[in-house]
């Protein structure tokens, strides 16, 4: 018995020993990671303070005496630096040891006077969204293209005029917004975006679309609108995912075959462009709501327009049209159509069947009469009809 009693005491010690010897390391542990944290978040002030200082007359509103987690735009978790939002506070200066605030995960520098980036934005491995507008900005470096985690990247209404070849090494890039800067060339490495779902290139000087955009399976919104593009490449349309294109304000004269593969398709822009023909393959874009071919060179209109089955918006108007297919009046869906500016001298008695159109412009045309079937879309449907004073119901 008492040998009995001695082994379990000797047991009961030792695990008494093990557990304490435990919850000391435990301790340990938990202080060793205190001291870790405090130093982090004291780097991440320094590297705060440095933007400060670098940009003197700025409007940061930071007290020094507080705890950076007060600080105006400055967002901390779990002890780190995760989001500044610096918009408007007068900074022209990113100092290098932004490198510090390496938990940074969104960074909105907009509205500021910053004309050059740092190298070192590079070392930023955790940044996700990055929102630059509304800066003098003339090129970007070569090390942004290794945030591999980046997910918005956003330029608008900088002064770009090039864009590194390595762009299309941001892997994980969704949104790339580019409008209003002044570049001339896509670079090819953009088709390498596979995760790019919008890509907005508005307002630059841009002459041709890289064959690469077609490699883009993702996409769902290219907008390229006031550029100086002349053609599409067959490749787009490779997007089936694509529902938003936008191409107003160039001088494109065709389109190609390829884009009645767009299948996705809801609204297509191509206004002011020198376009003097469609392609019968048009008809295809089955989920096609919205068509703007305004301002072009149209002289007629392919039979197939009357297949896009979901169309609401069509304005064609100021173009070369003269005559006006039948089947536009199988455009079951049609809500407005604007055929003002052209030199259309009869209207297609089968408009009468379109049930559910509100709006039919036919201004400033050759028209001498309306026919009558037409005309009572006003008393049956409650379509209002703009014409000339002069045009008669018949």
């Amino acid at each position: 018995m008492k040998k009995q009693f001695k082994i379990f005491c000797i047991i009961l010690c030792g695990t008494f020993i093990v557990s304490c010897t435990d919850d000391d390391e435990l301790i340990g542990d938990t202080d060793q990671k205190t001291n870790v944290d405090q130093k982090s978040l004291a780097s991440d002030r320094d590297a705060l303070i440095d933007i400060y200082e670098a940009n003197p007359g700025n409007t940061l509103n930071w007290g020094f005496s507080l705890e950076i987690n007060f600080w105006e735009g400055v967002t901390v978790e779990n002890g780190r630096v995760t989001r500044l939002y610096l918009f408007g506070k007068g900074l022209s200066v990113i100092p290098d040891t932004i490198y510090k605030l390496n938990q940074l995960r969104y960074l909105n520098l907009s509205n500021n006077m910053i004309t050059e980036l740092t190298i070192y934005i590079g070392k930023l491995q955790k940044l996700e969204n990055f929102i630059m507008q509304n800066n003098p900005i003339e090129s970007l470096p070569n090390t942004l293209c290794i945030l591999k985690s980046l997910y918005w990247l956003d330029f608008n209404y900088s002064f770009l005029e090039t864009l590194p070849e390595c762009l299309g090494n941001l892997e994980s890039l969704n949104l790339l917004y580019l409008n209003n800067n002044s570049i001339t060339t896509i670079p090819e490495s953009v088709g390498n975006l596979e995760n790019l779902t919008t890509l907005l290139l508005n307002n630059n000087s841009i002459t041709t679309i890289p064959q690469s955009v077609g490699k883009l399976g993702n996409l769902r919104v290219l907008h390229l609108s006031h550029n100086s593009i002349t053609s599409i490449p067959e490749s787009l349309g490779y997007l089936k995912s694509l529902e938003w294109l936008n191409l107003v304000y160039n001088s494109i004269t065709t389109l190609p075959k390829s884009i009645g593969n767009l299948s996705s398709l809801n609204w297509l822009d191509l206004r002011s462009n020198p376009i003097m023909a469609l392609p019968e393959s048009l008809g295809n874009l089955k989920d096609l709501d919205g068509l703007y071919l305004t301002n072009s060179l149209l002289a007629s209109l392919p039979e197939s327009i009357g297949d896009l089955d979901n169309l609401q918006d069509l304005y064609l108007s100021n173009n070369l049209l003269s005559i006006l297919p039948e089947s536009l009046g199988d455009l079951d869906s049609l809500i407005s159509l604007h055929l003002d500016n052209n030199s259309i001298a009869a209207l297609p008695v089968s408009l009468s069947n379109l049930s559910n159109l509100s709006i039919l412009n036919v201004q400033n045309n050759n028209l001498i009469a309306i026919p009558q079937e037409v005309c009572d879309l006003e008393t049956t449907q409650g379509t209002t009809i703009y014409t000339d004073p002069e045009v008669v119901c018949n």
